[in-house]
Protein backbone atom coordinates (compact mmCIF):
# COMPACT_ATOMS: atom_id res chain seq x y z
CA UNK A 1 0.00 0.00 0.00
CA UNK A 2 3.24 2.47 0.36
CA UNK A 3 4.06 2.22 -2.77
CA UNK A 4 0.77 4.54 -3.77
CA UNK A 5 1.48 6.75 -1.69
CA UNK A 6 4.78 7.57 -3.96
CA UNK A 7 2.37 7.40 -7.02
CA UNK A 8 0.04 9.66 -5.34
CA UNK A 9 2.30 12.57 -4.67
CA UNK A 10 4.27 12.40 -8.26
CA UNK A 11 1.10 12.33 -9.63
CA UNK A 12 0.28 15.62 -7.32
CA UNK A 13 3.58 17.44 -8.58
CA UNK A 14 3.21 17.01 -11.81
CA UNK A 15 -0.04 18.91 -11.86
CA UNK A 16 0.94 21.52 -9.91
CA UNK A 17 3.89 21.43 -12.38
CA UNK A 18 1.72 21.82 -15.14
CA UNK A 19 -0.37 24.42 -13.88
CA UNK A 20 2.51 26.03 -12.11
CA UNK A 21 3.94 26.27 -15.65
CA UNK A 22 0.61 27.33 -17.06
CA UNK A 23 -0.03 30.32 -14.61
CA UNK A 24 4.19 31.34 -14.80
CA UNK A 25 3.51 32.20 -18.40
CA UNK A 26 0.67 34.58 -17.60
CA UNK A 27 2.85 35.85 -14.60
CA UNK A 28 5.83 36.60 -17.15
CA UNK A 29 3.72 38.72 -19.29
CA UNK A 30 2.35 40.56 -16.09
CA UNK A 31 5.99 41.14 -15.02
CA UNK A 32 5.39 39.11 -11.77
CA UNK A 33 7.72 37.20 -9.84
CA UNK A 34 7.19 33.10 -10.69
CA UNK A 35 7.46 31.44 -6.98
CA UNK A 36 6.98 27.89 -5.65
CA UNK A 37 2.55 27.47 -6.20
CA UNK A 38 2.70 26.19 -2.66
CA UNK A 39 4.15 29.51 -1.42
CA UNK A 40 1.76 31.51 -3.85
CA UNK A 41 -0.69 34.14 -1.27
CA UNK A 42 -3.41 36.11 -1.16
CA UNK A 43 -1.77 38.73 -3.29
CA UNK A 44 -0.72 36.76 -5.69
CA UNK A 45 -4.16 35.21 -5.63
CA UNK A 46 -5.48 38.95 -6.78
CA UNK A 47 -3.16 39.24 -9.06
CA UNK A 48 -4.73 36.10 -11.64
CA UNK A 49 -7.12 36.85 -14.22
CA UNK A 50 -10.70 34.77 -13.72
CA UNK A 51 -9.33 32.10 -16.50
CA UNK A 52 -6.34 31.65 -13.90
CA UNK A 53 -7.79 31.43 -10.74
CA UNK A 54 -10.17 28.87 -12.10
CA UNK A 55 -7.26 26.79 -13.68
CA UNK A 56 -5.13 26.98 -10.36
CA UNK A 57 -8.58 25.72 -8.47
CA UNK A 58 -9.36 23.31 -10.79
CA UNK A 59 -5.93 21.83 -10.67
CA UNK A 60 -5.63 21.89 -7.08
CA UNK A 61 -9.68 20.16 -6.74
CA UNK A 62 -8.30 17.38 -9.24
CA UNK A 63 -5.09 16.84 -7.55
CA UNK A 64 -6.69 16.56 -4.16
CA UNK A 65 -9.14 14.17 -5.31
CA UNK A 66 -6.49 11.99 -7.65
CA UNK A 67 -4.32 11.95 -4.38
CA UNK A 68 -7.26 10.74 -2.14
CA UNK A 69 -7.94 8.01 -4.59
CA UNK A 70 -4.68 6.84 -5.01
CA UNK A 71 -4.64 6.37 -1.12
CA UNK A 72 -7.07 3.79 -1.20
CA UNK A 73 -6.12 1.83 -4.24
CA UNK A 74 -3.79 -1.47 -3.27
CA UNK A 75 -2.22 -1.73 -6.78
CA UNK A 76 1.54 -1.65 -6.94
CA UNK A 77 1.24 -0.69 -11.16
CA UNK A 78 -0.37 2.33 -11.88
CA UNK A 79 -3.94 1.43 -12.78
CA UNK A 80 -5.91 4.40 -14.78
CA UNK A 81 -9.15 2.51 -15.05
CA UNK A 82 -9.00 1.61 -11.31
CA UNK A 83 -8.32 5.60 -10.61
CA UNK A 84 -11.63 6.61 -12.13
CA UNK A 85 -13.73 4.10 -10.89
CA UNK A 86 -12.31 5.02 -7.43
CA UNK A 87 -12.81 8.88 -8.31
CA UNK A 88 -16.38 8.41 -8.98
CA UNK A 89 -17.23 6.49 -6.31
CA UNK A 90 -15.59 9.16 -4.16
CA UNK A 91 -17.77 11.49 -5.72
CA UNK A 92 -21.08 9.31 -5.68
CA UNK A 93 -20.45 8.45 -2.18
CA UNK A 94 -20.01 12.60 -1.64
CA UNK A 95 -16.89 11.38 0.40
CA UNK A 96 -14.15 13.87 -0.91
CA UNK A 97 -12.10 15.76 0.61
CA UNK A 98 -12.96 19.27 -0.71
CA UNK A 99 -16.25 18.40 -2.10
CA UNK A 100 -17.55 21.68 -3.36
CA UNK A 101 -17.75 23.02 -6.74
CA UNK A 102 -14.92 25.23 -8.14
CA UNK A 103 -17.37 28.20 -8.28
CA UNK A 104 -17.63 27.88 -4.23
CA UNK A 105 -14.12 27.90 -3.54
CA UNK A 106 -13.55 30.59 -6.62
CA UNK A 107 -16.61 32.88 -4.83
CA UNK A 108 -15.52 32.02 -1.12
CA UNK A 109 -11.69 33.08 -1.67
CA UNK A 110 -12.76 36.30 -3.26
CA UNK A 111 -14.97 37.45 -0.13
CA UNK A 112 -11.11 35.57 1.97
CA UNK A 113 -9.08 37.83 0.63
CA UNK A 114 -11.08 40.62 0.63
CA UNK A 115 -9.37 41.48 3.95
CA UNK A 116 -5.98 42.57 3.99
CA UNK A 117 -4.68 40.43 6.99
CA UNK A 118 -5.35 37.50 5.57
CA UNK A 119 -3.35 38.10 1.98
CA UNK A 120 -0.16 37.04 3.49
CA UNK A 121 -1.62 33.58 3.49
CA UNK A 122 -0.90 30.98 0.75
CA UNK A 123 -3.61 29.84 -0.66
CA UNK A 124 -3.82 26.03 -0.13
CA UNK A 125 -3.75 27.12 3.55
CA UNK A 126 -6.92 29.75 2.61
CA UNK A 127 -8.53 26.43 0.76
CA UNK A 128 -8.45 24.40 3.31
CA UNK A 129 -9.74 26.68 5.84
CA UNK A 130 -12.54 27.69 3.64
CA UNK A 131 -13.65 23.61 3.29
CA UNK A 132 -13.45 23.13 6.97
CA UNK A 133 -15.40 26.05 7.46
CA UNK A 134 -18.10 24.60 4.59
CA UNK A 135 -17.93 21.06 6.31
CA UNK A 136 -18.15 22.65 9.90
CA UNK A 137 -20.19 25.24 9.20
CA UNK A 138 -18.22 27.48 11.10
CA UNK A 139 -18.18 30.46 9.11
Amino acid sequence: MRPRRGVAQLGLASLLLLLSGYLVGFAASSGSVATNPLEWDGHRWSEFSPPEKEAFLGGFLAGAAASQAYGVLTDTVFDPEGLATQIGQLRTEAALNFPYGLNLYHARLHDYYFYIDRRERPIYRAIAELNFQLQTKHY
